[in-house]
């Protein structure tokens, strides 16, 4: 995956980073701002990411990292500031990874 250009010449920052290191697929959270809080676009990249490595029969094992200051902080809350209790029960906030990770064939 690459940045892509937004208007007015900024470049959106990845947050997920892609990387092969020969047999095994790396995949890096990447927002240390908020301690790679998980959000929606987040979850889609990596469930993607997911996706993509396995796929990929030259790819043995996926690691998943984190930054250096932190794995993942868990929800990114403040999505979901002025959501009441049964909004975000009902809700499909950050679960669409577990809807592509159970289609995955690797263990």
């Amino acid at each position: 995956m690459y940045s892509q250009i937004l208007e007015e010449d900024c470049v959106k920052e990845q947050v997920v980073i892609i990387e092969r290191v020969g047999r095994v697929g790396v995949i890096t959270l990447n927002r240390p701002k908020v301690l790679n809080a998980l959000n929606d676009e987040l979850m889609n990249e990596l469930g993607a990411a997911l996706l993509a490595f396995d796929a990929d029969d030259e790819i043995g094992t996926i690691v998943i990292a984190g930054s250096p200051r932190a794995f993942a902080a868990g929800a990114d809350v403040s999505a979901m500031a002025d959501w009441s209790y049964s909004d975000v029960y009902r809700s499909n906030f950050v679960t669409g990874i577990g809807k592509r990770s159970d289609m995955s064939a690797s263990p």
